[in-house]
């Protein structure tokens, strides 16, 4: 799933931090990795969780938006067409 839509600066990013204490605390989730858009101003989280609502839920805690919450279905990459 993707969710968390930060604004993506230098303090953004500080306030970031805090992200693996409230990780730590919540089961069913787990942070897979963060993509920046600079030209976006946002930061696009990937996590594993087994609901939207886990994946919100942390978002709200940690005080940052979520305002798309999307489930993945599938990932394409290179190595399918090796």
């Amino acid at each position: 799933m993707r969710g968390c839509s930060a604004p993506a600066s230098p303090s953004g990013m500080a306030g970031l931090f805090p992200l693996r204490r409230i990780l730590a605390e919540m089961d069913g989730v787990t942070w897979i990795r963060s993509d920046v858009s600079h030209a976006d101003g946002k930061i696009f989280c990937e996590y594993e969780a087994p609901n939207a609502e886990l994946i919100r839920e942390h978002a709200r805690l940690a005080g940052l938006p979520a305002d798309a919450v999307r489930e993945i279905q599938l990932t394409i990459s290179p190595d399918m067409f090796r």
